[in-house]
């Protein structure tokens, strides 16, 4: 059975300060058995206030996984790849504007990676960064998303510094850029193709939850495969070729919680 995806609601329309039901923790119930049309959607399972109830509580989470994973058919294999088993500790990556003034020094018209790092020090530091490059500019000219990356000097050797420095680094997928210059490629190919060429770890979906399947076939193939991170929170159907997100509107709950696509409970 299909369930609408409360989550694909026009978003234009209300307070995005305001958390709706769906991005509100859900009650996980006693035993860990939720109807999949509630546990499938749920962003966060609450944790109980009192830390006495937090070993059962945890029970009922490791049941609610092991159904759902045998439901799923999730076998999590490309978590243990070692190629990128590193997503797994990816727990904060920035979006990172190309010509922040910290990151690009536009009087000596080079990137000065270490000055940025030392401007976020204080901030508790990143695993990796997404490397915001054509909106809100893209549409001045006839140029692509693929053109505002390639058209910038230097943009592999930026990755490479971030790379010695123990940063994993991101492109920007917009797959609203439908009216700019045609490449004679889809999508997909191209988006491959530039992540070989700058030597990219994985690719931000910019609104979306989740890639196409062709979208999907072409990035995790490459070598290594690329690390797919959506917009929202990821579909627990596509958790084992979607390993990262951006828990976009996700609404806390008052004791540790845990995230349900994952599993992985904060209450120790």
């Amino acid at each position: 059975m299909t369930h609408a995806d409360p989550d694909e609601a026009a978003t234009n329309t209300f307070d995005p300060l305001v958390p709706r039901p769906i991005d509100r923790p859900t009650v996980l119930p006693e035993g860990g058995k939720i109807d999949p049309g509630t546990g499938d959607v749920a962003k966060i399972f609450a944790a109980p206030e009192d830390p006495a109830d937090w070993p059962a509580w945890r029970a009922d989470l490791a049941a609610w996984r092991d159904e759902a994973r045998a439901r799923l058919a999730y076998d999590g294999n490309a978590y243990e790849d070692p190629r990128t088993a590193w997503a797994s500790r990816a727990f904060a990556v920035a979006q990172v504007w190309l010509w922040d003034e910290r990151l690009f020094d536009h009087a000596e018209q080079r990137f000065t990676v270490d000055r940025f790092l030392e401007s976020i020090a204080g901030q508790g530091g990143l695993d990796g960064l997404v490397l915001w490059h054509a909106y809100p500019v893209i549409g001045i000219d006839d140029r692509n998303q693929f053109d505002f990356y390639r058209d910038v000097p230097g943009l592999a050797g930026l990755v490479r510094e971030f790379h010695d420095r123990g940063l994993r680094v991101f492109v920007d997928y917009n797959p609203w850029d439908t009216g700019t210059r045609r490449t004679g490629r889809d999508d997909a190919d191209e988006l491959a193709a530039l992540c070989a060429e700058i030597g990219a770890d994985g690719v931000f979906l910019d609104t979306l939850k989740e890639g196409d399947a062709n979208l999907t076939r072409a990035l995790t193939a490459t070598d290594p495969p690329q690390v797919l991170e959506g917009e929202s929170r990821v579909p627990n159907q596509r958790i084992e070729d979607h390993l990262l997100s951006w828990a976009q509107w996700f609404a806390d709950s008052e004791a540790p919680e845990c995230s349900a696509p994952t599993g992985t409970s904060a209450a120790t």
